[in-house]
Order: structure tokens, then sequence, then C-alpha cells
């Protein structure tokens, strides 16, 4: 039993001190870079893609194969979800790209997803 609560408090401590970490890149490009609104809001965008990925590697790692019917399952409803969000990020900030720009922001995202993914 405590073996686990030492084993749980590494993890802990771990995840606190990655998220921080994490956090810190945007801060440093605002700080000293001058990253604007926009780039923060889209690296954290990013950021939940990356998440995706290092779930899709940890259910392969549980499943032990990509055979699983639940990992395309979840690739298909994260891809969809990304897109919506990344599309409601632009709707928000109205960075005043034409339809065509933004559609080609996603398809190179596509593109991205599809050299990961498949």
């Amino acid at each position: 039993m405590e073996d686990t609560k030492n084993k749980n408090k590494k993890i802990n401590s771990l995840s606190v001190s990655t998220l921080i970490i994490a956090n810190l890149f945007p801060l440093g490009g605002v700080l000293f870079f001058g990253m604007d609104i926009v780039s923060v809001i889209l690296l954290y965008w990013f950021e939940s893609i990356v998440i995706g990925f290092f779930n899709v590697l940890k259910m392969i790692k549980i499943k032990g194969s990509l055979n699983s019917p639940y990992i395309p399952f979840f690739i298909l409803q994260y891809v969809i979800f990304s897109s919506v969000h990344f599309y409601a990020i632009l709707g928000i900030l109205k960075l005043g790209w034409t339809t065509g720009e933004a559609q080609d922001i996603f398809l190179l995202i596509s593109k991205y997803f599809n050299v990961i993914f498949f």
C-alpha cells in the first residue's frame, strides 16, 4: 500500500512539473518573443492535438496493438472535435481570413493528421 502511495506521489509531481514547464513556453513567447494572443491561443489548440496523439499511444500500449476498434474511433472523433474547435477559434478571433485561407489551413492540418495517424 505504501509503494502505491509513493508511486502516485511521483506520478503527480511529474504531471505537475510537466504542466508547469509546458506552460512556461507560451509565457516565454509572450514575454521575450512578442507572441500575440492569436499565437498563444493557436499554440494551446495545437497542444490539444499533441495530447490526443499521446492518448492514442497510451491506447496502443494498453491494447497491445492497433487492432482495437476503439483507436480508429477515437482518432476520428478527435479529428472532428479538433476541426470544430479550430473553426470555433477562428470564428471567435475573427482573424479576417477568407474562407479559402481558412480552408487551406484546415487542409494542411488534415494532411498532418494523415501523416501521423494513417
